[in-house]
């Protein structure tokens, strides 16, 4: 109870105010007096017994850190209000913000007053022209000054910076500026405008350079054209009459630097431009930037074109030569210099900058070289002139109008078909006569010949002669028509058009063993008299349509199997494979050389480039791939064959216990993949798993006998597989290494790839006797071979594909352990490893391997050849 009451005192002193308000500094107040007195008085009560002190501060010590616990709660709501009253703080000036924004757009628009200026304010400057008494209603005030403050300030930035690339004629990234509703539409990445909102409007962040992408990408708009901008989105960005999109600027009116067309007759600025500037145009830069040619799709022959610029952006700011690229390319001192070939004259440089800093001007209408006055009226519009262009292909078919009155009486009855009549008709303004009808013999030849390419039998010729129906010739053509041999000869020049062939081309034209499926497709198609339309579609979209083999059209082309580690080379080749299905397509299916506009517009033909990168588009998911087709019977084949391999297994077994009895003098060369024998294993060669450097090729089919060379597929090096080493270059590196598992005396051949495409010089072979390839201290070197060579050091032809024969390294002593290791010598070339045999000296007679020492080529399919 006591240590209660002590509590409550100490908690009395010190929530107590300590100094009353109206009270002495220092001076306790009555409150303040009570809590010490009772304080006093319990430390008295407590002092009687011994363990008073104690108690004493034990009580302190809890009540104090009972008080530091309430006093950083306290602490901690206090932190918490003040972060809310922030947080409303900047809510309010946000609120504040908008609130002054929205006036400022009822002041603009004419829909609230100004506020009076207060009380000590200089007063508003007065109006520069007098007020009309009859002046417009409210409305049409409001009207009349957003639109004059869009078209004076706002529409000149955009025109000049931006329509360039996101305007009427080209719109990068999908995206148009010039109509508020395309500006809140937005382009590829979402809208980039939201009126009355500066942060969530992204046109406001790419022009103020802030974010990742930086518009206009290659220098930023001047901080007045900013703020402009700026100002005009946080007041809702009116557009003036924002239902119409913005004209493209006539050649009539040019906007500069002050918003002034400079077209009067009289202007010095035109002059200068008639006399000076357009002879510089038309003689150094219409050649590369006119009608005919636009390079970087920039022209200089009208206002309009000069103004908006190349793809890479603008090229002129009226008024301002050095911002203008137009001059600054003059000059000769930046990266991009014009004309490429020559600087142009000081004079002429001059005369163009002068021109510029004039704002420009441009004469009214068309330029023409052929009119004095450099002018000329506005052509007719494109769309009138355009029916009269049109070529003949791209009409509309109708039903041509036959009238057999316009040809020749005495032989309008040779005509037998409507076709005829046409036929005979420009013989007749030929001055020539239709021929003479062919006799049936010949016509039963030309028949066979043109249909199924191939000449009638004797019988087939005597069958049609002897025939005297009307309907004869009419019935060796339907019999023609339902022969398999039709389609053959006639989807030939089909398999043409489409460039169809059985080989990737390029330089290896490797063999593309799954082309035929499509070929067969054709050949089909023509013998079924399938509809062209259907043709048409199964060939583009055969996957969708059930019918696969049919788009064996698409990928019918080159394929690059080679490939490359250079990124940008494997991107120009699949562009290349792009182009070629569309070059194919639109060649077979529309006549047209689509492939054109690649790089540019169609020259002759309404071919856009867009057009061109739409239907590439189309067929972009299309890949090059082999896809094996299997014949109906496919499962039934493969288990007949799994049957017939079981029967086999123990013949070739039994067969294998063999060899070594009737040939005990042979050593059999083996790579340690094709034979597996359980009899002799002392007598097998295997050559070991190359490492990661060695590149397998596969070679041949059979494995020979050392000393029997058999038929060439047979001899002992040329069998399933070899091994390559493209990194000889690095001197003593251990390429291969072989365990013969033999002990004693052995005369040891070597033989080797050769040829004087990459093959090494100097080949290093060396026996490790005790087999631990990490020490190097007790090798024995037996050979150093130039693999260029034959065996025989005989030079090799140039460009051949061989195998040098067998060279004699030697009798050296061996054992169980021991390892033959094959090194790159001292000349940056590839080595070539195939066979090393060991010959027991007791066996080998004179020491030779004749015949097999003799040189053959390597069969046709050596990956040198």
């Amino acid at each position: 109870m006591r240590r209660f009451r002590i509590g409550l005192a100490f908690l009395a002193l010190l929530t107590i105010t300590p100094v009353a308000y109206g009270a002495e500094e220092g001076a306790l107040s009555s409150d303040q007096e009570k809590a010490l007195e009772s304080l006093i008085d319990s430390l008295q009560a407590l002092k009687a017994t011994p363990e008073s002190a104690t108690k004493i501060k034990e009580m302190i010590s809890v009540d104090t850190d009972q008080l530091k616990a309430e006093i950083e709660d306290h602490q901690n709501k206090i932190a918490e209000l003040k972060t809310k009253i922030e947080e409303a703080e900047q809510r309010r000036e946000k609120l504040k913000n908008r609130l002054n924004a929205l006036k400022s757009a009822k002041i603009l628009l004419g829909l609230e007053s100004a506020p009076t200026a207060a009380v000590g304010a200089p007063a508003p400057e007065p109006p520069k022209e007098p007020v009309k008494e009859e002046a417009p209603t409210e409305p049409q005030v409001a009207a009349a000054a957003v639109d004059d403050h869009f078209h004076k300030n706002i529409l000149p930035i955009f025109q000049n910076n931006c329509f360039g690339c996101h305007g009427p004629d080209k719109q990068k990234a999908g995206l148009r500026l010039d109509s508020l509703e395309a500006m809140i539409k937005g382009g590829d990445f979402g809208s980039v405008l939201t009126p009355g909102d500066l942060d969530k409007s992204y046109l406001v962040e790419v022009i103020r350079y802030t974010g990742e992408t930086k518009m206009p990408p290659k220098e930023k708009l001047p901080d007045e054209s900013i703020a402009l901008i700026e100002q005009w989105v946080r007041d809702g960005a009116k557009w003036g009459d924002a239902s119409q999109a913005v004209e493209e600027p006539k050649e009539t009116a040019p906007v500069s630097n002050d918003n002034k067309v400079a077209e009067a007759p009289g202007d010095p600025g035109v002059a200068l431009f008639n006399s000076k500037v357009l002879p510089i145009f038309e003689n150094k830069c219409f050649g590369c930037h006119g009608p005919e040619k636009q390079k970087a799709s920039l022209r200089l022959d009208s206002h309009e074109a000069i103004l908006k610029g190349s793809e890479y952006g603008p090229i002129l700011e009226p008024g301002d030569p050095e911002k203008s690229q137009l001059y600054k390319v003059l000059t000769y001192d930046g990266e991009v210099v014009m004309p490429p070939k020559e600087k142009l004259p000081q004079e002429e440089i001059d005369a163009i900058k002068e021109w510029i800093q004039a704002g420009a001007p441009w004469p009214s209408g068309k330029l023409s070289k052929a009119d004095p006055d450099k002018t000329q009226p506005e052509e007719q519009p494109k769309e009138e002139l355009a029916a009269n262009e049109i070529p003949w292909s791209f009409k509309p078919i109708h039903e041509a109008s036959i009238d057999k009155t316009k040809v020749n009486l005495s032989k309008k009855d040779w005509a037998e078909t409507p076709v005829d009549i046409f036929v005979l008709k420009k013989l007749e303004e030929a001055g020539l006569t239709p021929s003479p009808p062919a006799d049936r013999t010949q016509l039963i030849r030309r028949a066979y010949y043109g249909l199924i390419g191939l000449p009638p039998t004797p019988t087939e010729v005597q069958d049609f002669l002897s025939d005297t129906s009307p309907d004869a010739y009419e019935r060796v053509i339907d019999r023609l028509l339902a022969s398999p041999r039709y389609g053959e000869r006639w989807a030939r020049h089909w398999l043409d058009v489409v460039r169809f062939a059985e080989t990737n081309g390029f330089e290896t034209n490797t063999p593309r063993p799954n082309a035929w499926p499509y070929r067969d497709y054709v050949i089909e198609a023509f013998n079924q008299d399938k509809p062209y339309d259907l043709f048409i579609k199964e060939q583009l979209a055969g996957d969708a349509l059930g019918e696969d083999r049919a788009t064996g059209f698409l990928v019918g082309g080159p394929m690059d199997t080679v490939k490359s580690p250079d990124i940008v080379l494997t991107k120009n080749q699949r562009a290349n494979e792009l182009n070629d299905m569309i070059a194919t397509t639109c060649t077979a299916f529309l006549g047209l050389t689509v492939a054109c506009a690649r790089c540019h517009d169609h020259k002759f033909d309404p071919i856009a480039q867009t057009d061109y990168y739409q239907i590439q588009a189309i067929f972009a998911g299309v890949q090059h791939g082999e896809r094996d087709i299997k014949p109906e019977d496919y499962d039934e084949r493969l288990s007949q064959a799994a049957k017939l391999r079981g029967e086999m297994a123990p013949i070739l077994e039994e067969l294998s216990k063999f060899q070594p009895k009737a040939n005990p003098d042979l050593l059999l060369i083996d790579d340690g993949e094709r034979l597996k024998t359980s009899a002799g294993a002392a007598r097998l060669e295997t050559l070991l798993k190359p490492s990661d450097d060695g590149k397998p090729y596969t070679e041949g089919e059979g494995r020979g006998f050392l000393n029997d060379p058999g038929a060439e597929n047979r001899v002992a090096n040329i069998g399933k597989q070899y091994t390559h080493w493209s990194d000889g270059g690095i001197a003593g590196k251990d390429l291969a290494a072989w365990r013969p598992n033999l002990g004693g005396d052995y005369r040891i051949w070597l033989s080797w790839g050769c040829g004087w495409d990459t093959r090494a010089r100097d080949a290093v072979y060396l026996i490790d006797q005790d087999g631990d390839l990490e020490t190097k201290n007790d090798r024995e070197e037996i050979a150093r071979v130039d693999q260029r060579h034959f065996a025989t050091d005989q030079s090799t032809p140039l460009g051949q594909a061989l195998w040098s024969g067998f060279y004699n390294a030697g009798v050296h002593s061996i054992d169980d352990s021991s390892c033959l290791i094959v090194q790159a010598g001292e000349t940056e070339a590839s080595v070539s490893i195939d066979v090393v045999a060991f010959q027991k000296t007791a066996d080998e007679g004179s020491g030779q391997l004749n015949p097999a020492k003799e040189i053959r080529y390597r069969p046709s399919g050596h990956p040198n050849s």
